[in-house]
C-alpha cells in the first residue's frame, strides 16, 4: 500500500505524523510526507519526501497582507482559519495535487489542521485518515476554519470527502468534556519525537548527576528568549540539574548560565531528552505534553499562544501539572511550580496515570495494519491489486 501523509510546514504539525509514516515504512509500505521542501531534513531514510507550498514565513505575511493580523500574535479564530485553510490552501494545493497525481496513494492521512490532504482526497477520490495531535479544538474555531475552506470546494466544484477514519493520540483524562467521538474514531499511541539516526547521548551532570533533571523546552516556534530567560530565572536556586532547549534556530551562547548545572541544546528529539528527566516545564505544545506524559512526567506550563493555552488547561484539569499564565510566570511562581511538581504525589500520580492511558492504546504499527486489512481488502475487491 502507498501511504500519504499531509502535514502544515511545522515541526509541531509534522512530528505527530512521523511515528505512523515510520511504522508504515517498516511494515513494507510505500510511505511519503508532502509538505514543504525545508522539512526534508526531519524525514527518516526510506520516508520519501513530496515538497509543495511555502514555509510558514511566507504564509504568514501573505496572511498579513489579506486581513492585517499575524496569527501567532493575534489568535482569533478568523484569523487563524486563513493560515490553514486559506492562506496555505492557495499557495500549496496546485504543487501537491500534482505530486500527489504522479505519486499516486492508495491512503492519504493528513493531520487536523492540514486541509490540503482532504482537497487532493476530494479530487483524486481516494480514501483518507485524518490524525488528531491533542485535545479537541474549540467549536468556533473548527467552524471558522471550515467556513474558510469550503470556498475553495466551491471553487473547484468539489464536496468535502468523510475521513473512514479519526485517528486520535488524546487519552482520556486530557480530552474536553462533552467531545463526540466522530465516525472511524481509534486511539493512536502518540510517541516522544526520536530519530533514526539519533546519536544525542545523555548529558552528563558529573557530581550532580544523583540530583534530579529537568527539562525546559519553549518548543520549535514560539521560542522567545526572554521567557526562556525568566524560567530558567526561577529556577536558578532550586538544587536540579537543568536541560534547556532554545529551538532550531536559536543561539545557546545568548544565554549566561553555569555550566555544570545547566546544559542547553538547540533541537534534539524529545525521545532522547526525556531520557532521565524528572519534571518538564514548557510551553504546552501538543507534542511536548503528550511525549512528557507517555512518561508519566508532571509538567510545569507555561503557555505563549495558538493550542497551547487548551493543552495547559486540560492538563491542570487532570492535575498533572501546574500551570503559570503570562502574568503569573514570574521567576518565583516558577521555581515554586517545579518544586511542588517534584515532590507532590498526587501530580506525580495523575501523571502516571495518563502515561497507563497512553500505554493502553494501540500503536503506530498496530494502526498501520489495522488500517493495511481495511484499505487493502478493500483495494483487493475493487481490482487495484
Amino acid at each position: 500500500m502507498r501511504i500519504l501523509f499531509f502535514a502544515t510546514p511545522a515541526l509541531g504539525h509534522l512530528l505527530p505524523l512521523l511515528p505512523l509514516a515510520r511504522a508504515a515504512r517498516d511494515r513494507g509500505h510505500d510511505a511519503a510526507v508532502l509538505t514543504a521542501k525545508p522539512l526534508s531534513s526531519q524525514l527518516d531514510t526510506g520516508i520519501e519526501l513530496l515538497s509543495a507550498g511555502p514555509m510558514p514565513d511566507v504564509l504568514f505575511a501573505e496572511v498579513r497582507r489579506r486581513c492585517g493580523a499575524d496569527p501567532t500574535t493575534d489568535p482569533r479564530p478568523e484569523v487563524v482559519a486563513e493560515f490553514f485553510a486559506g492562506t496555505r490552501v492557495d499557495l500549496t494545493f496546485e504543487q501537491a495535487l500534482a505530486a500527489a497525481k504522479a505519486w499516486q496513494p492508495d491512503l492519504i492521512v493528513f493531520e487536523y489542521c492540514d486541509f490540503v490532504g482532504p482537497l487532493v482526497t476530494a479530487v483524486l477520490r481516494c480514501p483518507s485518515a485524518k490524525l488528531a495531535y491533542g485535545p479537541a479544538y474549540e467549536l468556533e474555531y473548527d467552524n471558522a476554519m471550515a467556513f474558510t475552506v469550503a470556498s475553495r470546494y466551491r471553487r473547484m466544484g468539489l464536496r468535502p470527502t468523510t475521513p473512514v477514519a479519526f485517528l486520535d493520540t488524546c487519552p482520556p483524562s486530557l480530552q474536553v468534556d462533552d467531545w463526540t467521538r466522530p465516525v472511524g474514531h481509534q486511539y493512536l499511541r502518540p510517541e516522544p519525537h526520536r530519530r533514526d539516526s539519533s546519536n544525542w547521548a545523555t548529558t552528563d551532570f558529573g557530581d550532580r548527576n544523583p540530583l534530579p533533571t529537568v527539562l525546559v523546552t519553549l518548543g520549535t516556534v514560539f521560542h522567545d528568549p526572554v521567557v526562556l530567560s525568566i524560567i530558567l530565572s526561577g529556577l536558578a536556586d532550586l538544587n536540579v540539574n537543568i536541560l534547556a532547549t532554545v529551538g532550531p534556530h536559536g543561539d545557546p551562547g545568548e544565554l549566561d548560565v553555569d555550566p555544570s548545572r545547566v546544559r542547553i541544546e538547540r533541537f534534539v528529539p524529545l525521545d532522547d531528552l526525556l531520557t532521565g528527566v524528572s519534571a518538564v516545564v514548557a510551553h504546552g505544545g501538543g507534542g511536548t505534553v503528550l511525549a512528557s506524559l507517555s512518561r508519566g512526567l508532571p509538567l510545569v506550563l507555561v503557555p505563549q499562544g495558538a493550542d497551547q493555552f487548551l493543552n495547559a488547561r486540560q492538563v491542570a484539569a487532570a492535575h498533572a501539572g501546574i500551570v503559570l499564565l503570562p502574568d503569573q510566570a514570574t521567576p518565583i511562581a516558577i521555581g515554586s511550580a517545579l518544586q511542588q511538581v517534584l515532590t507532590d504525589r498526587a501530580l506525580r500520580a495523575a501523571a502516571q496515570h495518563i502515561a497507563e492511558e497512553i500505554e493502553a492504546m494501540d500503536s503506530p504499527a498496530d494502526v498501520i495494519d489495522r488500517l493495511d486489512r481495511q484499505f487493502g481488502a478493500a483495494m483487493v475487491m475493487t481490482g487495484q491489486i
